[in-house]
């Protein structure tokens, strides 16, 4: 070894100038500096050698060093390898006396980022000494970085509006270290919505972000009112994981209504005269008919002649006189304002103009207690049972012949101390229902309990 004469570093044999990292570069050809190499050596021992850790917490690792050589020295402890980024050794370095032995610890710090993907990482733990560049010792290890998932979900826009649909973009964030697996699903507590995801199953890489397009379709649309919120969640399920859930409303806003001809009874009428020519027709050419018409023919004249209504008694012969009645089919147009099959839950309101449920509507589903119940118009609404009827074939001129009233309909059930109470929604039950906007509908009643299921159909 060659010692330096102005810094001291100590340079291999045959080195002709300082080699000291920290810039000095004196010239040291001289053999009176040189050194020899120091005898003995270091030991080193790590206690644990490979371990795991959590990303976001700490492992601490001890350290032995004992100085071999005959002289004091100074020993630098270092961590190689991947881990080294979030290592601290405690304290990074350490002075000897011959055989003296010193202790350090190298504390491993994991970040808790993407960046630091989960798995083994080894690395090696080095002495090095400052007196003599050919006195070192090293020792491996291994490291296992603990995989943790943190998803993120977000939705835009937060609020959106349509008549019979709305979108929305979500983002899928993962940041975890480990690949994320996850699912999604809408949640509509009130069931007014439904859902289309383009992608219902998402893989996202750690520190990525994956994005999926929402649909959401009301179960049934209206023509006129202001617009209805329908708060629903987005919800994200993986292996492992809590769910994690955001938050998102559809406003409802009616629909414009189908095009109405501008003289819907033009082709009634059309087909009545149509009816008519033919049955004149027909009259014409058949002798019978024409005598059921009161006319006959006249062979001199050619014309037809009135037939006496009443023959006289002297050659009046019985006959029996048929009797042809032609009747015009007039066709009644149901335009259909909403219909389906939907839940009206107790306590709740029920609109029959959108068939959902909505803060203001024209049935109420009253729950008094836990046994008394009832069916109770709001609004302005009048309503008529008609009993277990067929439910398709009830048409809109049978709606409107039925006798409303405003009293509610009892759902009550009969108890042990009274025994009169009468439920009169009974499953399949119709009822006709005269809205409070003046529009005529049908319902019945699929089952009954705490919630209803029920079919109903409003007629423009």
């Amino acid at each position: 070894m060659i010692e330096c004469p102005k810094c001291g570093y100590l340079n291999p044999e045959g080195t002709e100038f300082c080699q000291n990292p920290k810039p000095c570069g004196t010239f040291v050809g001289y053999t009176d500096r040189k050194v020899a190499p120091l005898p003995g050596g270091v030991l080193l021992t790590v206690s644990p050698a490979s371990f795991a850790v959590a990303p976001g917490s700490e492992m601490t690792v001890e350290v032995r060093v004992r100085n071999k050589s005959q002289i004091v020295d100074q020993y630098e402890i270092k961590v190689v390898g991947e881990p080294s980024r979030w290592t601290l050794a405690e304290p990074p370095t350490i002075s000897l006396f011959p055989d003296g032995e010193g202790q350090a610890k190298i504390r491993f710090r994991p970040v808790r980022s993407p960046q630091e993907p989960a798995g083994r990482k080894p690395f090696s733990i080095l002495v090095q000494s400052k007196a003599s560049a050919s006195v070192s010792a090293y020792q491996d290890g291994a490291v296992d970085v603990a995989p943790f998932q943190q998803p993120t979900l977000a939705i835009v826009p937060r609020t959106s509006r349509g008549g019979t649909s709305a979108s929305h973009r979500i983002t899928v964030a993962n940041q975890g270290n480990t690949p994320l697996q996850a699912s999604l699903e809408g949640i509509d507590p009130d069931d007014l919505l439904t859902f289309n995801f383009d992608k219902p199953s998402v893989v996202v890489a750690p520190g990525e972000s994956a994005y999926v397009q929402l649909v959401a379709q009301p179960r049934a649309t209206f023509y006129d009112g202001p617009p209805q919120p329908h708060a629903f969640k987005v919800q994200l399920t993986a292996a492992g994981l809590a769910p994690v859930t955001t938050d998102a409303t559809m406003l409802q806003e009616a629909v414009a209504r189908p095009a109405r001809r501008k003289f819907p009874l033009v082709p009634v009428l059309l087909g009545v005269l149509l009816l008519g020519l033919v049955a004149a027709a027909a009259i014409e050419r058949d002798p019978l008919m024409q005598l059921v018409a009161g006319r006959t023919s006249n062979p001199v004249t050619g014309g037809s002649t009135t037939v006496p209504t009443t023959a006289p008694k002297a050659t009046a012969t019985p006959t029996a006189t048929p009797t042809v009645t032609v009747a015009p089919t007039v066709t009644v147009l149901q335009v259909v304002l909403c219909t389906g099959q939907r839940k009206l839950q107790g306590t709740y309101i029920f609109d029959l103009e959108s068939c959902a449920q909505a803060p203001m509507g024209d049935l109420w589903w009253e729950q008094v207690d836990s046994v008394t119940r009832r069916l109770v118009p709001r609004s302005g609404a009048t309503v008529a049972v008609m009993g277990r009827v067929d439910y398709n074939a009830v048409t809109l001129e049978a709606l409107k012949s039925q006798a409303y009233r405003s009293t509610p309909i009892s759902g009550s059930l009969p108890t042990f101390n009274d025994l009169t109470r009468f439920n009169q929604l009974t499953p399949g039950t119709v009822i006709a229902v005269k809205t409070r906007s003046g529009h005529y509908a049908k319902v019945r009643i699929d089952t009954y309990g705490y919630d209803l299921l029920i079919t109903a159909t409003t007629y423009q």
